[in-house]
Parts: C-alpha cells; structure tokens; sequence
C-alpha cells in the first residue's frame, strides 16, 4: 500500500509518499480501505514536530491521521460490529500513531462507527473530531440523558 510518511518535520513538503506494509488488524481491529480523511490542527502541529511528534516518532514509520471514513475489508477474530464491505468513520487511536494518511488502516472496533448511507465518506470524515468533542461535553460534561433535548447557539465550524 502507499502512505505519507513523514522522515522528518517541517512543512507539507517533508510528507512523502512511498510503499508501506499494509496492516494486519489485531483480533479487535478492523482493517479499513480509507476513502476520505479529514485534517485537524494536532495533524499540522505534529507535522511541525510539535504535539504528538516525539511520541509517534518512537514506532517509525510516522503516519500522521486520525480522521477517516472508508470500506471494512478485514476484521479480526473478536469483531463483532462491524464485517466486510459495511462503511465506517472514526477517529482512530488519538492520541496514539492513527496512520490514517493511507490507504488502509487498522483500528480498534470501539474507533468506529457506521457511516451513514446519505452522507458521504468526505464529509463523514470531516465530521469525526467536531461530533466527538461535542459528543464528550454534552455526555460527560453536561449529562445529558437519552431522551433528554438540548438546543445549541451557533454550532458553525468544529
């Protein structure tokens, strides 16, 4: 498979595309062919060699990403959600090495979500660090409950 890898920091330039070992899902993963990945601060900021650059540095080859939407080709053998062909998008192994710059990734079951049929897989993948930050402060910060309504003032952008 191809990836961009990343030898050293700097601009966008020092990314590089080159053949990489496709990954093999671990007995919770899912192995998935990437359609669409989303860009976050943190990826730009890594990419510098700030944030979670020294960190991914220590298991190379540095694939940055995080935010994908794409097609399940493999699972492992503890899978039970999702199976091959479904359509899915996370955010993947964050703040861990999510190598989502690339053609396939491998990630854990509970990452993943079904994408929804009407929304397609660039959207979807934009959509991962908005929805959970949202999701994280309106669940564990606002406890908010099933069946619970909330109404939210200028939600534009993540």
């Amino acid at each position: 498979m191809k990836a961009y890898i990343l030898h050293e920091p700097g601009g966008p330039d020092k990314l590089q595309l080159e053949a990489t070992d496709r990954p093999k899902p671990d007995k919770n993963e899912v192995l998935v062919k990437v359609r669409a990945l989303s860009i976050n601060p943190v990826d730009t900021k890594t990419r510098e060699g700030k944030s979670l650059y020294d960190k991914l540095k220590e298991t190379p080859p540095v694939i940055l990403g995080w935010d994908i939407s794409g097609e399940v080709v493999e699972v492992g053998e503890e899978v039970q959600y999702f199976k091959p062909g479904d359509e899915v998008f996370g955010m993947v192994n964050f703040p861990g090495h999510g190598k989502a710059y690339a053609e396939y990734v491998a990630a854990p079951e509970a990452h993943l979500a079904h994408k929804p049929a009407n929304v397609p897989h660039h959207e979807a993948a934009a959509a991962t660090l908005a929805a959970l930050t949202a999701w994280q402060v309106l669940v564990h910060e606002a406890g908010i409950q099933p069946g619970q309504r909330v109404l939210i003032h200028a939600a534009a952008g993540g």
